[in-house]
């Protein structure tokens, strides 16, 4: 019953591989590829697991096993090789030695069965009685089933299952049947020769000398235990010549398993600038104690050794709370890394990039919403040392300009601001501030470096201008864009209409009084414009990049603009300019309030007469009967000379530098604004201007050109404030009461002049074109920032 059991275990691993074989013949990848699905396995390559088996079979930190024969196993695995090989079936010894199953099993579809005469054309009688002669009692190859006439080798030897001793049907003994091309060492025998050209430690017992524990137990337990000592001792031949000294191993490379870390480690500053070798640090791969203990804490043990001879620098901080056992709190190798320790040269370039690169570091733990839920930490404060003008100016890539994380909290120990020994201690600012800022006032240290807008509780003050800025916002912009749109409907929706009707707009002036020309803006005027165009222009584009530094366009902008310190340059320039414009405005309105001609009116009645940019009553009922108009409830106010548009437009211009011009110069000066105010005022000047400046950009580019450019009558260019004149039928049609009053006082020929000159008509095209354009791609930036962002 025994052997029809055996026999028909042989059939039926027989049927089950000829029909996987069969299975295998389906089209799959290139021969020899790794895949998920299994290849035709005749032309499965060495070491190609996945061929058969359709799934690796090793663990994911295995090295891939494609390309690998059983000697390139042996490096890694020789303390355990024969068990290795006993556990696994002879097919993949042999596939292993590169003979693959079409050597054995040939072309033919389905397989040809494999018997004796195939094995012996490798392995020969005289060859596996020699391989096996220490088993002269009881040795199954020196008997007389063995031989030409005698059993088949595949009752022993399965090639494609665990192979089994069938001799054990009849005779009693142990005997472990090996694969069929291992030289097999019995256990408690004499171990066998080294293969010729093999390194002799290969098959010699190394610890007969070296049996001190850190070559014995203390390594079998460390990481690289489960590797032969040939592995690493090379270029030992002679065994005995070894044990004489006469012959030593080869310098030990880490590189051979750690090629990956070896080239990081090239270009580190340990082995660039210190010479150090991979033992310099790993003193332990022979460890005289068992290895034990956190792996953090040893980490810092190690470097501590070279740096940090001071107790301090592991007894506070983040050291002292690995310590203490904080997994969270950040190692020696967590900011200066392992093998990549970079190079900083002592350069202003290197300095920068310094402080960026630990800048960086800092923010990879403290901007983790794990560690700091764990550490009673807010990563908050990441964002919000974003949003200031370090962070912003750090993060554009400028770093050389700015302050990052470890010039104010410092490299090492670093503590919380509540310990007398930390550098952002209130007792110590003035010190630590004092290192990039000079000449302040002691209140100037009460700058917030990380400030919270939306904290009432502890930021009063920055969130009661936040919440007014965003009102002011709200307000304007809804009131406006109301407004625009609705004229845009009327005025289109009325243009639309006489054009289907077949009627053309006509003036009901002469031809030779509708095309003449009058005087609207001066020279002076005209140029104060231009400049004015410049300098806004100036600061949005220097400033808003800064604002928006998060963006790709900003730090584009920014490159153009030559960097920060460059930005920073044009925007301090445009802001003069502007500044300079608005106080010879606040000059021209004094002097229209007061002129010294004598006979004019007293100043009162200048500032509400019909030449004043100052609101008056009939302002604030234009407004009304404009909506009236935009609903059809009425007709189109009729205007005097400056509309209440106009005269927001021009009013602005005071607020907007009283709020951006005053927060302005407090920025550009902050150590001077100290003396006449405390430092968190200049948090608060910061959100001032930026929201300030985002009032004053959108307004211009979406309000401003709609009432004077691309409004359907206009669109798409007003150029009377480039060439300084418009028709006297403009001047009839869009001010009526102005064209009544002129022609009442008589003064129409006094304002007649000559059309704008060909040059005059080309800039006024050209540059307001280019701006009208500028602006709309710049809103189209700002608006893509804010919304997606």
């Amino acid at each position: 019953m025994r052997n029809f059991e055996f026999f028909y275990k042989r059939y039926l691993v027989a049927v089950v591989m000829v029909f996987i074989l069969v299975l295998a013949d389906a089209p799959s990848g290139a021969a020899g590829a790794e895949s998920d699905a299994a290849l035709r396995i005749k032309d499965a390559a060495v070491g190609d697991c996945q061929a058969c088996h359709g799934k690796k079979m090793v663990s994911d930190t295995h090295i891939s096993t494609k390309g690998l024969t059983l000697k390139d196993c042996q490096n890694c695995h020789s303390q355990d090789f024969t068990a290795l090989m006993n556990s696994m079936p002879s097919s993949h010894a042999h596939q292993l030695s590169n003979v693959s199953c079409a050597d054995c099993h040939g072309q033919a579809d389905p397989p040809e069965a494999v018997g004796t005469d195939m094995c012996i054309t490798c392995h020969s009688y005289e060859k596996i009685v020699e391989l096996t002669k220490e088993y002269e009692e009881e040795n199954p190859h020196n008997s007389p089933h063995y031989g030409p006439d005698g059993l088949d080798c595949d009752l022993c030897h399965y090639q494609h299952g665990k192979s089994e001793l069938y001799c054990a049907q009849c005779h009693d003994f142990e005997y472990v049947t090996p694969s069929p091309v291992i030289a097999y060492t019995p256990t408690a025998k004499a171990p066998a020769a080294a293969a010729p050209g093999a390194p002799a430690a290969a098959g010699q017992d190394c610890s007969s000398c070296h049996a001190a524990p850190q070559f014995n137990e203390n390594f079998s337990k460390s990481a690289h235990g489960v590797f032969s000592c040939a592995l690493c001792h090379k270029n030992i031949t002679d065994f005995a010549a070894h044990m004489k000294g006469e012959q030593k191993s080869e310098k030990v490379s880490c590189a051979l398993c750690h090629k990956d870390v070896s080239e990081e480690y090239a270009g580190s500053y340990h082995e660039t600038k210190q010479n150090m070798s991979c033992e310099s640090c790993h003193t332990d791969i022979h460890p005289t104690e068992p290895a034990a203990g956190d792996g953090k804490i040893a980490l810092i043990n190690k470097c501590t050794t070279c740096h940090g001879k001071d107790p301090d620098f592991i007894s506070k901080g983040h050291a002292a709370s690995v310590m203490k056992g904080n997994q969270d709190a950040a190692t020696c190798a967590d900011c200066h890394g392992v093998h990549n320790t970079p190079v900083f040269e002592d350069t202003p370039e290197d300095v920068a990039n310094v402080r960026e690169f630990y800048t960086e570091k800092c923010i990879s733990c403290h901007g983790d919403e794990g560690v700091a839920e764990r550490n009673n930490l807010s990563v908050e404060t990441v964002e919000e040392f974003k949003d200031t003008y370090h962070g912003k100016v750090l993060f554009l890539g400028y770093s050389q300009r700015v302050a990052g994380c470890s010039d104010c909290h410092t490299a090492h120990n670093i503590l919380p601001a509540d310990d007398p020994g930390s550098p952002v201690n209130q007792a110590t600012l003035i010190e630590t501030c004092g290192k990039c800022h000079e000449s302040f006032h002691p209140r100037f240290v009460s700058f917030i470096a990380h400030p919270d807008e939306e904290d009432p509780e502890h930021y009063l003050a920055l969130y009661i201008t936040r919440i007014f800025m965003i009102w002011l916002l709200f307000g304007v912009f809804l009131f406006f864009w109301v407004h625009v749109i609705l004229w845009w409907r009327k005025a289109y929706w009325e243009k639309s209409r006489l054009r289907k009707l077949g009627i053309k707009e006509s003036s009901d002036l002469p031809e030779c009084d509708a095309t003449q020309y009058v005087k609207r803006f001066t020279m002076a005027d005209r140029i104060m414009h231009v400049i004015l165009i410049l300098s806004f222009f100036g600061v949005v584009v220097s400033g808003f990049p800064l604002k928006y530094h998060e963006t790709a366009w900003a730090q584009v902008i920014m490159n153009f603009l030559g960097g920060a310190q460059n930005a920073g340059l044009v925007h301090r320039i445009s802001a003069t300019v502007m500044w300079v414009l608005f106080l010879y405005t606040a000059w021209l309105s004094l002097r229209f309030l007061f002129p010294k001609k004598e006979g004019t009116s007293g100043w009162v009645k200048r500032l509400f007469g019909p030449d004043s940019l100052f609101p008056n009553l009939k302002d604030f009922q234009d407004i009304w009967g404009m909506f009236k108009w935009f609903v059809g409830k009425g007709d189109m106010p009729r205007f005097e000379r400056w509309t209440y548009w106009e005269k927001f437009d021009f009013l602005a211009v005071f607020w907007g530098m009283f709020v951006i011009g005053l927060s302005g110069l407090i920025l550009w000066f902050p150590e001077g604004s100290s003396y006449i105010m405390p430092g968190w005022l200049i948090n608060v000047a910061t959100i001032a201007h930026s929201e300030e400046a985002f009032l004053a950009a959108i307004f211009i580019f979406t309000v401003h050109f709609f009432n004077n450019h691309f409004v359907p009558n206009k669109f798409p260019l007003e150029m009377n404030i480039f060439t300084g004149s418009y028709t006297i039928d403009a001047l009839k049609r869009e001010r009526p009461l102005e064209y009544e009053r002129i022609i009442a006082e008589g003064r129409l020929d006094e304002i007649r002049c000559d059309g704008p000159a060909i040059f005059t008509q080309l800039f006024a095209g050209f540059f307001g074109l280019f701006s009208l354009v500028l602006g709309i791609v710049l809103t189209v930036l700002i608006f893509w920032a804010v919304f997606f962002y």
